[in-house]
């Protein structure tokens, strides 16, 4: 049904060394959080199987993660119905399970118009909980991610207030262990520099600013999906300080690689399928095995800087 690809690395929190899991000795780490990751659905693309996101659902009810967070693109031609179509299938799910938007959820020049039809069919477009010392949050970047030059006064209001609320959070969140946050789209894929305009927050600007917010509010790893391939690097701030910033692979169709033509290391195809991921609270050790689903290319890259 599904085949494990390997163990990846364990990361230790505050460290931008990704070491080897036969390097240290996992029962000195305590039993950790297990919680799954999973991305672009793109429920109404043609390559989207229902077969196979149902034998997904039933590989998480068996492990029992404490919770899924799906970063978005849930939807990929028409919100409503494909977001009732992906209701209906997770319907099974055992685990709590948080949603976020994508751009294919609230459309590429995202307004108050299709944030509204989000919140009124899928609920609120951000989460924010603590599980036992972990505190978890999600925040919707699509006004983040490119500009309607006519509403750009409306984009750059819901952008504040998204920044705000977020470093609202993560402060609510000091005395927890650990802070990860979660959105749809890398911050960027290879620097502050890089000339991306599909595959990350474009301006350079913005991806500044949001650095900036996670760095003062003590954000120990940001994941995202989008790309549709796993990879893996640091988010730079101008003191010094680095966050992890983590990948995950899509649910419906591999990376196309002419998306990614300026960034010669990221130019794989990957597997479909998710991140179960497990934190060891009392180490502060971050770990992941991919789970890649039956139906898959045969090529995986985790990149890292």
């Amino acid at each position: 049904m599904f085949k494990l690809l390997g163990s990846s690395a364990l990361f230790f929190l505050g460290c931008q060394k990704a070491i080897p899991l036969q390097e240290k000795r996992k029962s000195s780490l305590g039993p950790p959080i297990l919680f799954a990751q999973i991305s672009d659905t793109h429920f109404g693309y043609p390559d989207t199987s229902e077969e196979e996101l149902l034998k997904l659902i039933a590989q998480i009810n068996k492990i029992k993660p404490s919770f899924v967070i799906h970063t978005g693109d849930i939807a990929h031609f028409d919100y409503v119905p494909e977001w009732e179509k992906f209701r209906e299938v997770f319907q099974s799910l055992q685990v709590p399970l948080y949603t976020i938007p994508g751009n294919h959820d609230t459309g590429s020049f995202p307004n108050i118009k299709s944030l509204a039809l989000w919140q009124k069919h899928m609920g609120e477009e951000k989460f924010s909980f603590i599980f036992s010392d972990l505190a978890i949050i999600g925040i919707d970047l699509t006004p983040f991610w490119q500009f309607d030059w006519e509403k750009y006064d409306e984009q750059q209001i819901v952008r504040r207030k998204t920044l705000a609320w977020l470093l609202q959070e993560l402060k609510k969140a000091d005395k927890c262990k650990a802070r990860f946050v979660f959105g749809h789209f890398p911050i960027y894929l290879t620097s502050l520099e890089d000339r991306d305009y599909s595959c990350a927050i474009n301006e350079r600007k913005l991806r500044i600013e949001i650095i900036d917010t996670l760095i003062k509010g003590n954000c120990d790893a940001y994941f995202c999906g989008h790309t549709h391939f796993g990879w893996g690097n640091s988010l730079k701030h101008s003191n010094g300080k680095t966050i992890p910033q983590f990948a995950t692979t899509a649910l419906s169709y591999p990376c196309l690689i002419n998306e990614l033509e300026e960034h010669s290391s990221l130019k794989e195809k990957n597997h479909l399928g998710w991140n179960l991921w497990k934190y060891y609270s009392e180490k502060r050790v971050l770990e992941y095995d991919f789970m890649a689903l039956e139906k898959s290319p045969k090529t995986i890259i985790f990149p890292r800087d």
